[in-house]
């Protein structure tokens, strides 16, 4: 396997969700007969405790191997109680991320490698620098020529500006490619994407439940699709409860997604003359850095200022105090890898969208807020 990843942030650590479910299919299924319905994809959900994308692909890695028969309007059927052989055809994938050494990124690159490779396929990772340059508009070249020398590519977006620098590759070739987090069902290709703005407002209306009105944000480049998305899932929580927009509290495109950022923009929000009572921020280490300044200067969190981050980062130097969303790249890299293989296969057809939850994770950032003087009322208007 040619690996162009700049470095190994995207190894990780042992099995994922949907590996776990399916090694659990795998025990329970000898006990249906073959011919037999197996159990739906909501049983599956409930029982296991995951969410329906987890259940889908782990029925389909049985599917791709010949032990159930997905049977659209119908249910799922047992097949064999062994394994079919893998395909003897290998297939040559292309991955492309213009984020390779951010963490998400790095993780679902991780989840395509191990899906892929499990299949028995060969792939190619790209870190795709022209996203972050001036040469964007190359990049719908760079994915033609990669599809001329491939048989399918994931392209793993992190840039705004992508959306329009790749209109023309997808002429004919929608079946062919797949993309993380760019919406092109105009153009009938499968689309899979973390719920950024879903996940934000989540934490938004949690803050607001706690009595909080006063609440400031602190976000990142304004070219990042993430800050658009999570400022929008903000923004979307104010109006619906009523909450005006305050420009001295709400930071919402910074130059970049970083500790410092969050240290020096908390700065800010500290020397305002009315302090807000709590902060959301873009991703887990803006808030570490606000953290820092915060206790810094004897605010007490949650009790004076409650504060969130996004992405539950798993990165054992941050201590576990942060209520976030947890940005599932995992599940989503591995969804991405399923839904190529089954489209070069003929399997599934292109123009999917699949739209992945971020979960609340609620920690001692928010957990014991308290009303301090705010308007403890919250419901969304009508």
């Amino acid at each position: 396997m040619e690996n162009h990843f700049q470095d190994g942030a995207r190894e990780r650590m042992g099995l994922t969700k949907t590996e776990r479910l399916r090694d659990k299919l795998l025990q329970i299924l000898p006990s249906f007969p073959v011919g037999s319905r197996f159990v739906s994809d909501r049983e599956l959900c409930r029982r296991f405790r995951v969410s329906p994308p987890v259940a889908r692909a782990a029925l389909a890695e049985l599917s791709l191997r010949g032990m159930i028969r997905r049977m659209p309007g119908r249910g799922t059927f047992v097949e064999s109680h062994s394994l079919r052989p893998r395909r003897k055809k290998n297939l040559r994938i292309a991955v492309f991320s213009a984020l390779c050494n951010w963490f998400p990124h790095a993780v679902a690159v991780g989840a395509i490698e191990r899906f892929l490779r499990n299949q028995g396929h060969d792939l190619t990772i790209y870190d795709n620098e022209l996203s972050k340059s001036p040469d964007i508009n190359r990049v719908g070249l760079m994915l033609e020529s990669a599809l001329s020398a491939s048989d399918g590519a994931i392209w793993i977006s992190g840039f705004a500006a992508e959306q329009a620098a790749l209109p023309q590759p997808l002429k004919g070739q929608a079946a062919r490619v797949v993309f993380v987090n760019l919406r092109f069902l105009d153009r009938g290709a499968t689309c899979i994407m973390s719920d950024d703005r879903a996940g934000m407002f989540a934490l938004t209306e949690h803050i607001i439940k706690l009595g909080r009105r006063r609440l400031a944000y602190i976000g990142g480049p304004s070219e990042r699709l993430i800050s658009r998305e999570r400022y929008g899932g903000f923004c979307d929580a104010l109006k619906a409860y009523g909450i005006a927009e305050n420009p001295s509290w709400q930071l919402p495109f910074q130059p970049d997604i970083s500790y410092e950022i969050g240290y020096e923009m908390m700065d800010k929000l500290l020397k305002l003359p009315e302090r807000p009572t709590a902060c959301l921020c873009i991703a887990d280490n803006v808030a570490q850095g606000a953290l820092a300044k915060l206790r810094e200067n004897g605010v007490r969190v949650p009790e004076d200022m409650a504060l969130t981050g996004f992405d539950n980062s798993e990165n054992p130097l941050l201590p576990s105090v942060l209520t976030s969303a947890d940005l599932a790249f995992d599940e989503i890299g591995e969804l991405a890898a399923m839904h190529l293989v089954n489209q070069l296969t003929g399997s599934a057809r292109p123009g999917v969208l699949v739209s992945v939850p971020c979960p609340l994770v609620i920690r001692s950032s928010t957990s014991s807020a308290k009303n301090t003087g705010a308007i403890a009322a919250a419901a969304p208007l009508k």
